[in-house]
């Protein structure tokens, strides 16, 4: 149960009636038997001042002191900071935000001080003041992280000192708005002087190729778009000591909130491509969910991999809990040593993933970097706020520049060996045909010529029908052939 905190009034009715009249109150709203009373978050149970009673005495003097529930429960409301209900679901505005709070339990006690002001029945009639208080509150709210547009196409972002309106033009700074139904709070304050300098130059020397630092740079700046139409995920990979971490944990995390803010999720890839996984929830409102495996291991199923990128609905559920439908805009940034791999890759992986290699080691580390890097929050929000005013004219992310083609190749002939061969060497057409032992024989040396092994012919031959479902095996000039296709060189030959 959520603590709770016990005024003098409405310790002296736990000593009259016992424990069982606060059970008695809470079961009421239904919620679970409390067995402890323990001191709570002092905001949601307010003492009353003297001169708060005083105000409250006038107003209920209209009903000669007898209980009316709306008149008790309105007085509730006017000592509760704001509130908001979505069915059993409960929120207060803090200031920038919406919290959600454990029950209304915690707003027992002063349900029971006020009764027992004026004497009357607390345990049968608290939880029913407390319950009218939340159907009083009852919302159609739409509840949104810590991001989203405006009506006009500007994104607004709930920093710490306000919310920030960001258009292609420039970023304002206005006050919180509780209207906004925002639930998190990028916990960074907005200063439009703060600058990164360890952050960048750290970037140059990781990352020489300057359509690298740009790929990089505007990816960040997507990371605060609340959308996915760009569908693009980024993979930076490569050896330690390379950076990796230095700028994407210490750097762009800290920046936005890092886990503890709700802001950034922490998804394996294992766990993220499980459709049974517990931690698919905690994607919802994240802004992005970094993956920092040592090695990304080969994963099965790419699906929810594939629809998180492109912003589809996926379902997903807490432990415990019942299934539910989330359409998260978080990108996915994955820090690894090696490339990501999925057994049963195709092109589709690798159109929604931009890929930089982490190749440089420095000479000298430096062990001061890292706190540096994370005292530039600051300078380094403003910076992904400049990347994201450009990113909202972008109609496509680009790939990088010279070594981040090299990785991307090499990246989907690991992933999607057949796809690539099938580009490369053959022409689908519905009259052409190759014979089945030239084809699996064009693939080992296509396989040998560009550095990895082919596999066996069975596996060649069931991923080819499986991905290309209107070839056919017949037999042509008496030989096994496979229909629909033909070899480029054929072509060239003939």
């Amino acid at each position: 149960m959520s603590e709770i905190t016990l005024t003098k009034d409405a310790r002296s009715i736990l000593n009259t009636d016992g424990p069982q009249a606060l059970r008695d109150a809470v079961a009421s709203v239904e919620i679970l038997e409390a067995e402890t009373i323990t001191p709570p978050v002092e905001t949601y149970a307010p003492a009353i001042s003297e001169s708060q009673w005083q105000e409250i005495e006038k107003r209920v003097q209209v009903t000669g002191g007898n209980y009316r529930e709306n008149i008790f429960a309105g007085e509730i409301k006017k000592l509760l900071p704001m509130i908001l209900t979505t069915g059993n679901v409960w929120r207060v505005f803090d200031g920038n935000r919406w919290e959600l709070i454990a029950g209304p339990e915690r707003f027992l006690p002063l349900a029971i001080e006020l009764l027992a002001h004026f004497n009357h029945d607390t345990a049968r009639r608290a939880g029913e003041l407390v319950a009218h208080v939340g159907a009083s509150c009852q919302t159609t709210q739409d509840w949104r992280g810590a991001y989203t547009f405006d009506g006009t196409g500007a994104v607004l972002l709930n920093l710490a000192n306000g919310i920030l309106r960001v258009t292609k033009q420039g970023a304002e700074l206005v006050p919180h708005d509780w209207t906004q139904g925002f639930t998190l709070t990028i916990p960074t304050a907005w200063d439009a002087q703060a600058d990164c300098p360890a952050f960048t130059e750290t970037l140059s020397a990781a990352m020489p190729d300057a359509d690298d630092r740009e790929l990089f740079r505007l990816f960040a700046g997507s990371i605060l778009e609340p959308s996915a139409r760009l569908e693009a995920g980024l993979a930076v990979f490569g050896p330690s000591g390379t950076g990796k971490s230095t700028l994407i944990d210490s750097g762009i995390a800290e920046a936005v909130g890092g886990p503890a803010a709700g802001t950034v999720s922490r998804v394996s890839l294992r766990q993220l491509c499980d459709p049974k996984s517990y931690s698919l929830p905690s994607l919802e409102f994240s802004l992005v969910n970094i993956i920092t495996e040592g090695d990304a291991l080969a994963v099965e199923e790419s699906g929810n991999f594939k629809s998180i990128i492109s912003g589809e609905p996926i379902e997903c559920r807490e432990i415990y809990g019942k299934p539910k439908v989330i359409a998260t805009t978080a990108k996915l940034l994955l820090a690894t040593n090696s490339l990501p791999r999925f057994s049963n890759g195709t092109d589709a992986e690798g159109r929604r993933l931009r890929l930089l290699n982490f190749d440089q080691v420095p000479s000298k580390p430096d062990p001061g970097l890292k706190h540096r890097i994370h005292a530039e929050a600051a300078g380094i929000l403003r910076w992904m706020v400049g990347a994201l005013q450009e990113v909202l004219s972008l109609r496509d992310m680009p790939r990088g520049g010279a070594s981040a083609k090299r990785v991307t190749d090499r990246f989907a002939l690991s992933n999607d060996s057949l796809g690539c061969f099938i580009a490369s060497e053959c022409t689908l057409e519905p009259g052409g045909w190759t014979g089945r032992e030239e084809l699996l024989c064009t693939f080992n040396e296509f396989a040998d010529s560009h550095g990895f092994s082919a596999d066996n012919s069975v596996w060649f031959f069931r991923k080819l029908f499986d991905r290309f479902p209107h070839l056919q095996s017949k037999k042509r000039s008496g030989t096994r052939a496979i229909v629909g296709l033909t070899l480029k060189s054929d072509l060239r030959a003939g």
